[in-house]
Order: structure tokens, then C-alpha cells, then sequence
């Protein structure tokens, strides 16, 4: 037998394969339509094992690695959208139909990114405090109404939280709306879900706290409105964070 014959290449062999931290922070990625860099960083410091120097940490080169196999596979797009800012990456094709999740491929507008960063912000602070829970996303709560010929959706939230009492509505409002479409909206959330949380900025706050002032009382009462900014984030002082509150 001719020791120095050369062993069969394996059949995976160049294949890259899914880890639980693929699977953990792929869906979430596809779930909120993309991510950008530094909160992928973040999340799969949440993942990460015990070669990391800081529990529940991991370094940007390190998150670079994953990215970069990532992107290899196939799985994710990645894109310098903003000169000042980490580059975005959101799911292809190809990912969304192995995790048979039942989206599209999409293309996020530059217009949309501010949003949707903050919607993802939030969650983030709100899995963070409330682990237990689950978030079910927008875009999920979308693909999940059946379409019909010449009837209007409904209003879609930002996200759902299912705690183990409630359901909790979740908004982020950066842009001020018209009087008019706060109010309906208000009146639309209140009058369907027993608790909706509102993050709002400093520049919303105002119209979104006299859309309330004018809703019905026992309404107005479901709806409570919390801080929000770009650059802080969320404010974990304030009531949804604690457990001893009324909700969730």
C-alpha cells in the first residue's frame, strides 16, 4: 500500500457551515430588515465564547472575521451607506431562503437607516433588561397580514413585546407627524393593544404628549411615553425598566 497516496478531499470541503451564534444573530438582523456594523459587533459579543478577552464582548476585528465569512457564504450584504458611520449589512437572497424566513430580499433606503437603527437601539435596550421576552418585528407583523385587493392596511408598530401577561406595542418616533395622523394613530394603537410604549426624541415629545392630551383619558392611559435620542439611546431610569412597574 503506497503510504504517501493522497486522502479524498471531504465533499464540504470550502463550505461554510451556520453556528448557534450565526443562527442567533442572522435572524435577528433579517428580523429588523438590517443592522449596522457596531450593533452586529454587539450582538455577537453577546455570543461570544470563552476565548473572548471581556465576557460578553467581542473586538471589531473580531466581528470583522465573522462579517467577512459571512459575506464569503454568501449570507449578507455589507455597504458603506454613510462616510461618518460603520457600514450597514442586511440579509441576501440566498440567507432568508435558509433560514426559510418568509421575507424578500431588500435593499433598506438611506432614508430609512436612521429608523430603523433606532428601532433596532431599542430593542437591544429592551432585551437587555427584559431577556425573557420575545420580540416579534415589523417586518414580521407585515408578512403576516394577508393581503387584499383594495383594502388599507392597518398601522404597523415598530415591534410587539409578549410578556408573560400582555402584549406591548413598541414605537420609535424620530420624525414629527401632522396632528391629524398622530391622533388617528393613537387612537388606532390604544383602542387595539392594552399597553404601548413610545420612545420619542426631544423634537417629538411635544406633539406626541398633546396628540395624548386629547385622546380619551381611559385610552390615553395605555400609551406612556418615554426618552429616546440618537446619540444616548434609550434612558433605563424610566419606567419600562422596571420590574416593579404595572407592565409588562
Amino acid at each position: 500500500m503506497d503510504q504517501y497516496k493522497s486522502r479524498k478531499t471531504r465533499s464540504d470541503k470550502g463550505l461554510v457551515s451556520f453556528t448557534d451564534r450565526d443562527l442567533h444573530v442572522l435572524p435577528w438582523i433579517a428580523e429588523q430588515y438590517a443592522a449596522r456594523r457596531d450593533q452586529v459587533q454587539y450582538l455577537l459579543g453577546l455570543e461570544a465564547g470563552r476565548g473572548a478577552v471581556v465576557e460578553g464582548e467581542i473586538s471589531a476585528s473580531a466581528a470583522r472575521q465573522v462579517i467577512e465569512r459571512w459575506r464569503r457564504a454568501g449570507w449578507i450584504v455589507q455597504k458603506k451607506v454613510f462616510a461618518k458611520d460603520p457600514p450597514w449589512l442586511w440579509p441576501t437572497a440566498r440567507l432568508l431562503r435558509l433560514l426559510e424566513l418568509p421575507y424578500k430580499a431588500y435593499e433598506p433606503s438611506c432614508v430609512r437607516l436612521e429608523h430603523i437603527f433606532a428601532t433596532n437601539e431599542v430593542r437591544l435596550s429592551i432585551e437587555d433588561v427584559w431577556p425573557q421576552y420575545q420580540w416579534i418585528s415589523e417586518r414580521r407583523m407585515r408578512a403576516e397580514i394577508p393581503y387584499e385587493k383594495g383594502v388599507s392596511l392597518p398601522h404597523i408598530p415598530d415591534g410587539k413585546l409578549i410578556t408573560d401577561r400582555e402584549r406591548v406595542i413598541v414605537e420609535i418616533e424620530l420624525t414629527p407627524k401632522h396632528s391629524t395622523e398622530l391622533s388617528a394613530i393613537l387612537e388606532e394603537l390604544a383602542n387595539t393593544y392594552e399597553t404601548v410604549w413610545y420612545f420619542a426624541t426631544k423634537e417629538t415629545r411635544p406633539a406626541l404628549e398633546a396628540a395624548l392630551a386629547k385622546l380619551d383619558p381611559a385610552l390615553a392611559m395605555q400609551i406612556h411615553v418615554y426618552s429616546y435620542s440618537l446619540e444616548e439611546g434609550t434612558d433605563t431610569s424610566e419606567g419600562w425598566a422596571f420590574e416593579d412597574q404595572d407592565y409588562p
